[in-house]
């Protein structure tokens, strides 16, 4: 079985995306710990200022929401992070939300 995965998934800057949405949205407390889990990403190498998302702060393939994706990330190719841009590591991060354990 082969997977594909869609080509676009975002032009917006995603770190400044989620800090405006935080700050200027009605709906700011929804997004303030996703502000911290984006933050958390940032330390962690596994985005940069430069990474491009979706316009409501989702990121890479499976349109994971910051926090969500700093508890749930998984390295599944074993290059040391948590890349949203290849297939390994949003698939098994995507189960590992799934099973609920993290």
């Amino acid at each position: 079985m082969k997977v594909e995965l869609v080509s676009f998934i975002g032009d917006s800057a995603a770190v400044s995306a989620i800090t405006t949405l935080t700050y200027n949205c009605p709906c700011s407390a929804f997004f303030e710990p996703h502000a911290i889990g984006r933050l958390k990403l940032v330390d962690k190498g596994a985005i940069n200022t430069s990474t491009k998302g979706a316009k409501h702060v989702e990121l890479g393939h499976m349109q994971f929401l910051p926090g969500k994706a700093a508890r749930s990330g998984v390295d599944a190719n074993g290059d040391g992070k948590f890349n949203f841009h290849n297939v390994a590591d949003p698939l098994a991060s995507t189960a590992n939300f799934l099973t609920g354990k993290s």
